[in-house]
């Protein structure tokens, strides 16, 4: 990660505490809704097997080439059905399905302005992987240095959950 840090230092970097994958991005979401959505994510996470998961390339999307990501390599296709199955269980609660395909990737900085493209043999920053035990429902809030997030609640795959406040 240094070297790219080195190498885009004017980015607003994403401390690697709050590194998340987005399944499914809810917006505002009041009172009784957000019991509903957790009593359907307990649902979609007890029918899901752990999954190993590991990150592969970096890039910028092309609509937003002002937010550098790292692509998933290994586990996108359980990744994406994890997906699917929020966007069916939420959907009926009033959380309407994304119109755009779901592309898996981990945020790492955010800038001002447009990157342009990286060189095809800039050299991934991290080795390794790791295995996606949970799923957590997790609150954004925006301030002055970003966007901070707090989990409301922990779910175990294929298991039980676990409230936090």
């Amino acid at each position: 990660m240094s070297r790219l840090r080195d190498r885009f230092p004017e980015g607003r970097w994403i401390p690697s505490g709050q590194w998340h994958l987005t399944l499914k991005f809810l917006g505002e979401t009041q009172g009784a809704n957000v019991e509903a959505v957790v009593n359907a994510a307990r649902v979609v996470a007890r029918n899901t097997s752990s999954f190993d998961i590991t990150l592969g390339s970096i890039g910028f999307f092309p609509e937003t080439p002002d937010v550098l990501w790292a692509a998933v390599e290994t586990g996108e296709e359980p990744l994406a059905r994890l997906a699917r199955d929020l966007e069916s269980a939420l959907d009926p609660l009033g959380f309407p399905r994304e119109s755009r395909s779901f592309q898996p990737h981990l945020t790492l900085a955010r800038f001002k302005f447009s990157l342009g493209s990286l060189p095809a043999d800039f050299p991934r920053p991290w080795t390794g992987g790791f295995t996606a035990k949970g799923l957590d429902l997790m609150e954004s809030r925006l301030g002055r240095n970003g966007s901070t997030y707090q989990c409301v609640e922990k779910m175990v795959l294929g298991g039980a959950s676990e409230t936090h406040s």
